[in-house]
Parts: C-alpha cells; structure tokens; sequence
C-alpha cells in the first residue's frame, strides 16, 4: 500500500509537461538558452532539445560499444495500453536487444526495460516515434545509465501499418489501428491456408470482440462495433499457413 502511495504521489507531480527549461536541465543541460522548443500541443519539443544538448556537448549519444541503457517509462493509463505502446516503439525504433526489468499495471502504470546497443536511445528519436501515436512525453531526466519518461497517453492511437494492395509476411500477428473504420475485408493470397482468428479492441485495447472460424477461409468481411480501435489478425493454427501475407481493405 505504502509503495503503491509512493508511485502515485511520484507521478502526479508530473502530470503537467515540464517546461522546456525544466527538460533541459533534466538531461544536463543546465545554463543552456531556451529557444522555442514548444512543439504544436504545447509540449517540450523533445527532438530540438537533444539536438540543442548534442551540439552543445551536454548530451553524449554515441559510443564504441554495445551499453546497456535503463529506459523507465511512467504514464497515465492502463498497463496493457502502455506495454503495447512501448512494445510498438520499441519495434519501430529497432531496439531489438532489449530485456523487460519492471512492469506495474495500474491507473497510471509503468514499465522499465534495459536496451544493449551500439548507441544510446535518443530521446529526440523516442519523442518522434511516440508521437505518432498521440502519446507525449510530459517530462524526461537522465540518470547514471538511464533515462525516465513521464508519458501522457490520455490521447494515444496506437500507430500502425496501414495494409493495402500490398501483401506483407507476418512474423506476428497482425496489429491494425481500424479508428473510424466501420468494416474490414481480408483476403487470403492463393496456395496459403487461413484460420481466421481476430480479436477486436477499443481504444484502451480492451477487448471487446472475436472472430474465430475453424476451417479455411479465402476471405472474411465483417463490420467493426462503434467503439472498435484496434484489430488483431492471426492464423488459428500456425502464421506458418499464411506465409504469402493478407490483404486488407477497411473502409
């Protein structure tokens, strides 16, 4: 109880952005001239500040060796929202060699792994990727061999790869952001065998519907509830069974 207490109180103090002035000094930059370095949401402009601290030597990105680096993640919202949100920039940022530390699934959760790359995470870089998905960084401040984010997802939508005509191999199964979507069409690429299996979320990635079919199908097409956000697409069986990728319309 104590430690849960503990948390809260923590990250309330961070509800409201940090002053750019404030993210400077967090990340060792004290005595630099703020100068414009408010994106458009009224946020610190994560990327303009590390720019400013890197070309004025406060902040040292590069080094000559794999380093592992403690990335601490605290927010506003719900651990399962949270986990996917990190899981995606993590992906998208290709910081494959990563090992998970902690995780708290709360009201207001939070997640730390430890990366080992031949860099250290640009806070910039991570600052653009979760911005994609109207997740904004609140505050950041740099530790020895770390750095701790203060995460606003009360606006987050989860930014994924919208499909096409082009057909894509899955190594996972598909994660689709369907947001004012109101139906789903897909198709299975001839000589592949598909078991439908899809799981429909809303916008905190509850889940709220499934779609599951034990034979094989060559299509599906199904409407989308009002509050649906987010689709899950997977093989029943195996992803194996549909090696040449599926074909998505949403309209």
């Amino acid at each position: 109880m104590v430690k849960k207490a503990l948390f809260i109180l923590l990250f309330t103090g961070f509800v409201f952005a940090a002053t750019p002035e404030q993210v400077l000094v967090n990340l060792g930059g004290a005595g630099l001239v703020v100068d414009d370095m408010v994106d458009e949401n009224s946020n610190p402009d994560i990327s303009k500040i590390t720019k400013s601290l890197q070309d004025n030597g406060k902040l040292q990105l590069l080094v000559d060796k794999k380093t592992k680096t403690v990335l601490n993640f605290n927010s506003n919202a719900n651990g399962v929202l949270l986990l996917k949100s990190i899981e995606n920039m993590i992906s998208n940022l290709r910081y494959g060699d990563y090992q998970n530390l902690n995780f708290v699934n709360d009201e207001n959760s939070s997640y730390s792994i430890v990366v080992n790359l031949d860099r250290i995470p640009n806070p910039g870089e991570i600052y653009k990727e979760l911005k994609k998905s109207n997740i904004f960084i609140n505050d950041v401040k740099k530790g020895a061999g770390s750095f701790t984010y203060f995460l606003d997802l009360s606006k987050a939508s989860i930014y994924a790869t919208a499909f096409g005509s082009e057909y894509k191999k899955p190594t996972k199964p598909y994660f689709i952001n369907v947001n004012g979507k109101k139906t789903v069409s897909i198709e299975v690429q001839e000589g592949d065998t598909w078991h439908p299996s899809v799981k429909i979320f809303d916008k905190n990635l509850n889940l709220i519907d499934s779609l599951v079919q034990d034979s094989p199908q060559k299509s599906i097409n199904f409407e989308l509830p009002e509050n649906a956000h987010y689709i899950q697409v997977d093989d029943g069986s195996s992803l194996e069974n549909i090696q040449k990728g599926l074909k998505f319309n949403l309209q």
